[in-house]
């Protein structure tokens, strides 16, 4: 028998892990020595039975930790712990020899197996975890401005929030976006993004455009809206003269926690915000540091592998609480089943549910909720296509590091235009999915079969339908590799507390949609997901395949290989989810033989068409009346090299 009450023992055992970094109550403190946080992280690797749960304030360490890659751990000085951020190469390269001395694995990489244990946990339904976690992420998702803090607190942040040096901010231009946004000032809650998409077309149609890609601009402001920081940067021998007012809380190597970065930025970096930036990183580092070492690609590992997390804990969170909600394990099920009078104020209950985790992170984009799933799709997204102007970075030192190599690869670095398998981009198409799982998922009790109406006068039906939603990842993945697009859809096959069903739900509505964009067949176009019958006869309709080959309007032929090959993995996907589902529920009616020969037909038609959209356009321009022309050897070496997509037949076969 215990000899504490578990509230007694839960507040003593918070009580010692705190104690492993004494400083961790006080103020201005500064770690910045490899060994202090070392003691922590090896404590917190420790086995123990039951294991120890730390404070919020430990996981906001952790976080912290874990999202600070390698090459941003240096410090001014270790003995000045309140002074600036001036680095030398000196200082640099005794942390970094400190760290391997001190363990094999980067403290990001520590910490990351240790929050990972912290979500088996969760996870596995243990409560205590959850009840720490639950708030430590709500502080990250909960926008500044939303929260309430008393006078004190913004008095001791003040001088905190002041640059080292007077700013001159230079003037940037705005392109208008579809939606007529305009420069949002400070205290607002709008959150303004770059479509780099729409500036991509923008850019073509002008000349001399393809070094700009991605752009530096010196004028741009930084991380904290100060480019004087990355000027100072720049001479190694500079002295800390410049010293700055104390602080209030904790410091990792000169910077704030990651949950104060966003309250000193006053609501103007959030978790979108990080999304965005490390998406850019992974972009970066796929497009100029391909199998080259690099800080954008730790930078991304380490903030990537911090997001995963976080959206582990929301996907959690979302789960869990619908399920409290609606007092069923399956509540969309049930929901989707009774008649939309008793669902009256479903909707409601989760988008103003201040338990759903989610619900706070999208209100952090604004008040305009028709802008919400446009805002998280261009974050989600970023870096696949052509980079955009440099994103605000989290951390200063990451600012100082990427901007570097950002400048550099203008001059030094060719650009890496094949898409291959081993990239950041392709390796981020998990958390991608996950972020756009986890928002369908949430959007789901939007629609109209649950559906209560207006809330407060917002059509919240039009505006948040998981309809919506799937629109604008179609659009973007009209201009994304179609290998992106395969690695993300077999993103779905990851462990998830979402059910499966779920997934492939938005799986098959996202691959309904981008046949009509592809096709541009008409808005009826429906697939069930056990009808084979009308699956097989759309697979071998002539028509399906003459919509591209017949198309005129593609500028080259690589536009035209990235349609057919959507379309062709569209189509092989739609199939093999089809079957698993007739498999699943013990249906064998795909065992009849008529199927197969329908599918062995239509590997013949699609086969044939693309090898005749081969002879015409390598025709002369006038003759094809296409806008380019391939050679023989060209063509010759499209049908030996990239004739590669999967033969219907096949598909079916592993499933008779």
């Amino acid at each position: 028998m215990s000899l504490f009450s578990p509230e007694v023992y839960r507040e003593n055992q918070c009580n010692f892990l705190d104690s492993v970094i004494p400083e961790l109550k006080e103020n201005s403190v500064n770690l910045n020595t490899y060994d202090v946080i070392d003691d922590l992280i090896s404590f917190l690797e420790l086995p123990s039975d039951p294991i120890l749960i730390p404070s919020e304030d430990i996981f906001h360490l952790l976080l912290t930790i874990s999202s600070r890659s390698a090459s941003c751990n240096w410090s001014a000085d270790s003995s000045k712990p309140k002074h600036g951020l001036v680095e030398t190469q000196e200082q640099k390269l005794a942390s970094r020899q400190s760290e391997q001395l001190l363990h094999n694995s980067t403290l990001s990489d520590r910490c990351i197996h240790i929050l990972k244990k912290y979500k088996h946990l969760v996870y596995a339904g243990n409560e205590d975890a959850y009840n720490v976690l639950q708030p430590t992420i709500n502080h990250l998702v909960t926008k500044e401005s939303s929260r309430q803090r008393s006078s004190s607190v913004r008095t001791v942040f003040k001088a905190v929030e002041q640059p080292l040096t007077p700013t001159k901010r230079g003037k940037r231009s705005v392109k208008r976006r579809r939606h007529d946004e305009s420069i949002v000032e400070e205290s607002s809650d709008m959150v303004v993004i770059t479509d780099s998409e729409e500036e991509e077309e923008e850019e073509e149609d002008g000349e001399g455009n393809e070094s700009k890609d991605p752009e530096y601009n010196p004028s741009q402001v930084d991380s904290f809206g100060s480019n004087s920081y990355t000027d100072s940067c720049k001479n190694s021998s500079q002295t800390n003269d410049k010293l700055t007012e104390p602080w209030a809380g904790l410091r990792v190597f000169d910077e704030p926690l990651l949950k104060d970065q966003f309250r000193l930025t006053n609501g103007r970096f959030g978790v979108w915000d990080l999304v965005n930036w490390t998406f850019y990183c992974a972009g970066l580092s796929t497009k100029y540091y391909y199998k080259k070492e690099s800080n954008c690609h730790t930078i991304y590992k380490a903030q990537s592998s911090t997001l995963l997390f976080i959206f582990d804990i929301i996907e959690y969170n979302l789960v869990n609480t619908l399920q409290d909600i609606f007092k069923e394990k399956d509540p969309y099920a049930t929901l989707f089943k009774t008649p939309s009078d008793k669902n009256k104020f479903a909707s409601l209950q989760v988008e103003d549910n201040s338990n759903i985790l989610l619900s706070r992170l999208l209100k952090s984009l604004g008040y305009l909720q028709s802008q919400w799933y446009d805002r998280v799709v261009e974050f989600v997204f970023n870096g696949l296509a052509r980079l955009p102007p440099c994103p605000r970075a989290c951390y200063q030192h990451e600012s100082i590091l990427v901007r570097r190599e950002l400048k550099k690869n203008s001059r030094d670095v060719p650009k890496e235009e094949k898409v291959h398998c081993d990239t950041d981009n392709m390796d981020s198409m998990c958390l991608r999915f996950k972020i756009c799982a986890i928002v369908y998922y949430w959007s789901l009790v939007f629609d109209k079969r649950v559906f209560s109406g207006k809330s407060f006068g917002r059509n919240s039906l039009a505006q948040l339908n998981a309809l919506e939603l799937i629109k604008f990842v179609c659009e973007k993945f009209k201009r994304v590799d179609y290998q992106y697009i395969v690695e993300f859809y077999y993103s779905s096959y990851t462990v998830s507390v979402i059910p499966f069903k779920y997934k492939q739900l938005f799986l098959m509505g996202l691959s309904t949609e981008l046949l009509k964009t592809l096709t541009s067949s008409p808005e009826s176009i429906k697939f069930e997901s056990h009808n084979l019958d009308s699956v097989v006869s759309w697979i071998d309709d002539p028509s399906i395949y003459a919509q591209l080959t017949e198309d005129e309007s593609c500028n080259s032929f690589e536009e035209f290989y990235q349609s057919w090959m959507k379309l062709s993995f569209v189509l092989e996907w739609i199939l093999t989810s089809t079957l698993a589902d007739l498999q699943d529920v013990g249906n064998s009616i795909y065992k009849d033989t008529m199927f197969y020969d329908k599918l062995e037909h239509a590997d013949r038609l699609r086969a044939t068409a693309f090898v005749d959209y081969l002879h015409s356009v390598s025709e002369s321009k006038e003759t094809s009346n296409f806008k380019f022309e391939l050679s023989d050897n060209s063509v010759t070496f499209v049908k030996e090299n990239r004739m590669t997509w999967e033969p219907f037949t096949s598909i079916l076969s592993n499933y008779t």
